[in-house]
């Protein structure tokens, strides 16, 4: 079966340094007091996989919707790489040890996170003339820079988030068929100090009455629901209890 697979993720870090975070007057949600940590520089190079054996097929590559490795046609890159379009942060290399199937993205120390979407193209042995089929598809994220907070602290992060999304999850609705889950994806996502504060929100939300407080509720679940849509799906997403998508 023909799968997109992760062969390898190396991370070379250097040059760390102390840094403190107060967030007890920078508020971020899920997070409380003060945390110490260690910021790094880092490169990192992560190689991709298309395995289709024993399939024969010639194998290209589009990121962020882009044709950079036209199946049975284009040329690899230079072995030092090329900026990924739409993200010329990010350096991207075919032909990885001179195979078409293998892809790696690489950057230096200092760049700030980025994400670069890659799919596969692919044409059969009687594909030539004919416009290349898409496979599989991910997200490769990639960091210059890194913070290492202490395990317990992200543990607590983590356990957070779960009891927001359990609450979250009463009052928006998010169709099944939009995968990867959103609710997974959520912490990742918010970043802005407003958005921070609505989602926050809900639990003061569920402690409201169901019946005599039941127009702010639903107001409530429009601007949360419109936050998560936006984040996950770049849309807004149904309440629960209003109309559902199409």
């Amino acid at each position: 079966m023909a799968d997109l697979i992760e062969l390898s993720d190396d991370v070379t870090t250097s040059d760390c340094s102390l840094v403190i975070a107060d967030y007890t007057t920078d508020f971020q949600l899920c997070r409380s007091g003060i945390w110490l940590g260690t910021t790094c520089l880092q490169s990192q190079r992560v190689v991709l996989s298309y395995e289709h054996e024993p399939e024969p097929l010639y194998v290209g590559w589009s990121i962020n919707g882009s044709t950079v490795l036209d199946p049975g046609y284009g040329t690899f890159t230079p072995p030092w790489g090329a900026p990924c379009p739409g993200d010329p942060d990010v350096t991207y290399q075919t032909g990885v040890d001179w195979l078409y199937h293998r892809i790696a993205f690489s950057v230096v120390p200092g760049t700030a996170t980025q994400s670069v979407n890659v799919q596969v193209l692919y044409r059969g042995p009687d594909g030539a003339g004919q416009p290349a089929s898409a496979g599989p598809s991910r997200t490769v994220q990639l960091a210059g820079v890194v913070t290492n907070w202490p395990a317990s602290k992200l543990e607590e992060e983590r356990e957070c988030w779960r009891r927001l999304t359990d609450l979250l999850r009463q009052y928006i609705e998010i169709p099944k068929w939009w995968p990867p889950d959103p609710w997974e994806r959520l912490p990742d996502l918010v970043r802005d100090p407003e958005d921070m504060l609505v989602l926050s929100a809900v639990t003061a939300v569920a402690e409201l009455d169901a019946k005599a407080d039941a127009d702010l509720i639903a107001q409530y679940r429009l601007r949360a629901g419109a936050i998560v849509g936006r984040l996950s799906f770049g849309d807004p997403v149904a309440a629960k209890g209003g109309p559902s998508p199409p």
